[in-house]
């Protein structure tokens, strides 16, 4: 297993040894969680209602072993910088034993120590931990599933339309995607026009976005980020077009599902529109995403 560090378009290998190694790690198995119960007031015992995902507290210990101790100055300075708590954070980015990649958006908190009970001559060991917002490990390569007059598919999923375009100027198209995670995938959608009144269904999970009453002009899209903390519908210019997302839809709930929720994670999306032509498409893009490593 190897680690990479990115900071922007920066990356920093620690564990190819050189001059880092990845001497051991703690905290990348299942994300945490804590459950949400009720209790009735005659109830023995409690009830689960729900759960949570728990931000994720985790450490790597780096290994170095420089020739000199000029180098092993320069070699910490260059771990230090690079793991710095400031700015936007950092992705971590593992290549696992099987061919897969996983990312994590973290930042380095609490201990970096780099004491002298944990160097030997020149090598020097480095516990760093780190916490990530968000739990869960994704793969940097995205899915695609294009909705248009053709039904193209694209990227991972497995397509079956069923049907796919109705008469010159209406869509309404299913495809089935199965969805490899172990964690939802909130994903981005992008509905370029034109095209009235587009709603795009998880069928299987009963989520829906909603434009009913609007036309994405031709010419135009309307990206719709359902991603947590970056929920926005702008389009091509740039200007919110959040209003017109229907008081229906469920812009913080729409996400590919996982198995056991979608079964054999299949997850049936469900296109309509009207007045569209063969410029329209309606492309969602995902991010697989997983609980652990």
């Amino acid at each position: 297993m190897s680690v990479t560090a990115w900071v922007g378009s920066e990356s920093l290998s620690l564990s190819d040894g050189n001059p880092f190694w990845l001497a051991g790690y703690v905290g990348l198995g299942m994300a945490p969680l804590h459950v949400i119960t009720s209790r009735g007031p005659e109830q023995h015992g409690e009830t689960r209602v729900d759960f949570r995902l728990d931000p994720r507290a985790f450490s790597l210990v780096l290994g170095m072993a420089p020739d000199t101790a000029s180098d092993l100055q320069t070699y910490k300075d260059q771990l230090t910088a690079f793991l710095t708590p400031w700015g936007d954070g950092l992705l971590l980015e593992w290549l696992l034993a099987n061919g897969a990649t996983r990312r994590i958006t973290c930042m380095r908190c609490g201990d970096g120590d780099m004491s002298s009970a944990d160097k030997q001559g020149f090598m020097q060991r480095a516990a760093v931990e780190f916490h990530a917002g968000d739990p869960t490990f994704y793969d940097p390569v995205a899915g695609a599933q294009t909705f248009d007059l053709g039904g193209a598919a694209d990227g991972f999923a497995v397509p079956t339309a069923v049907p796919t375009a109705i008469g010159a100027s209406t869509i309404d198209q299913t495809h089935l995607v199965t969805y490899p995670g172990s964690a939802p995938s909130s994903p981005v959608v992008r509905i370029v026009g034109p095209i009235t009144n587009p709603i795009i269904t998880n069928v299987t999970t009963g989520k829906v976005l909603s434009f009913t009453g609007y036309t994405v002009a031709a010419a135009d899209w309307y990206d719709t980020d359902t991603r947590y903390g970056q929920q926005t519908v702008v389009d091509a210019a740039g200007a919110s077009q959040i209003a017109k997302l229907t008081d229906a839809s469920d812009l913080g709930t729409f996400a590919l599902a996982p198995w056991p929720v979608a079964a054999g994670g299949v997850n049936a999306i469900r296109v309509t529109g009207s007045a569209i032509t063969a410029a329209t498409q309606v492309i969602v893009t995902w991010w697989n995403r997983y609980l652990g490593i």
